[in-house]
């Protein structure tokens, strides 16, 4: 995690992500790019980092990250790592099942 700014920067990371067309790959990037909050994109290897600013994010940007994970599969209980006072108080209120997802421990 970076800080500085007053931003908070987290990396998260999405291992080997399939993607089923172009297409498909170009919607995964283009989807990333349009939430405010993510800082930057690259790959490494075989994984994706998305960095994202936790101080910067808001709800319907935390339901955007949530959208695309589960879209690509990659592993929820990372965005714990994006716990804000604003995602705080929408997570407690929200009884979806992707939550068991994120806070499964």
């Amino acid at each position: 995690m970076k800080e500085n700014d007053g931003s908070r920067i987290v990396s998260l990371e999405a291992k080997s992500v399939v993607w089923f067309s172009p297409n498909d790959e170009y919607a995964f990037f283009d989807w990333l790019e349009r939430i405010e909050c993510v800082t930057a994109v690259y790959g490494e290897h075989t994984s994706i980092f998305v960095d994202v600013d936790a101080n910067a994010l808001t709800q319907m940007e935390f339901r955007e990250l949530i959208a695309i994970f589960r879209r690509y599969q990659i592993d929820l209980s990372q965005l714990r790592s994006l716990d804000t006072p604003a995602a705080r108080e929408w997570l407690k209120n929200v009884t979806a099942d992707w939550k068991r997802q994120v806070f499964r421990d």
